[in-house]
């Protein structure tokens, strides 16, 4: 038989279920019982305080959140006001600045790398659209071939990005969230992805791509005019 003690008042304990974690005490020991039965349990054995120190409620309402604060039974904390004071910190500030840098970054990274692709070996290019152009090709017809060519090698790569990128989300976000004790948060933290942000980052890296790769084939065309065959370009 268990014993466990409320303030000087033993009490007996039976063991219905085993849970791995309270949420309202994460990685902390704690046991979950009937408030009716320890109370009673406590009147029988002589002690007559309340012994109920705070109180959970499912969703107040406004109206039952001004409810409860004019009993004066203590400080109300509810999960709004909690989300509101953690919007408000200063990861509100830091966080944000931080991640908006890190995708400001990748997508400058990410078109330097589109530029440095696309005019990589620029005169073996300029003299191929040269011998284009010499058996008939006209100059948007070469444009179309290299910006064909250019997606054609570019498209697998950043779509292979985009979802190794959902997936390091996906798997690594709900691994970094932590409770006040560094232990896993319970219930278990979830990715929330923000899809409207996150097709206007991605649209934008499609655009600019594109814009780079456009800029690099019309060089590369205005390069390759027909004198390139006379300077030895065989």
């Amino acid at each position: 038989a268990l014993k466990g003690n409320v303030g000087a008042t033993p009490l007996p304990l039976q063991v219905v279920a085993v849970v791995p974690d309270v949420p309202s005490a994460p990685g902390q020991p704690a046991l979950l019982a009937d408030a009716d039965t320890v109370s009673r349990s406590l009147i029988a054995g002589g002690q007559l305080d309340p012994f109920v120190d705070a109180w959970w409620v499912g969703e107040p309402t406004a109206q039952a959140e001004g409810a409860l604060g004019e009993l004066g039974l203590g400080e109300l904390v509810s999960r709004a006001r909690v989300t509101d004071d953690l919007a408000r910190g200063p990861f509100e500030i830091i966080v944000p600045t931080v991640l908006t840098t890190l995708v400001v970054a990748a997508v400058v990274l990410l078109l330097a790398g589109v530029a440095l692709v696309t005019g990589a070996d620029q005169r073996r290019r300029s003299a191929e659209l040269a011998r284009l152009r010499a058996l008939g090709l006209p100059r948007r017809g070469a444009q179309r071939l290299l910006l064909t060519e250019h997606a054609a090698f570019l498209a697998p790569l950043m779509l292979l990005g985009i979802c190794v990128g959902v997936a390091a989300s996906r798997v690594l976000a709900p691994l970094m969230v932590r409770s006040d004790l560094g232990a896993a948060p319970v219930p278990t933290a979830v990715a929330d992805w923000p899809w409207a942000t996150a097709a206007g980052v991605l649209g934008g890296a499609l655009l600019g791509s594109a814009v780079v790769m456009w800029v690099v084939s019309l060089r590369q065309v205005r390069a390759s005019d027909r004198t390139g065959l006379r300077t030895g370009d065989t």
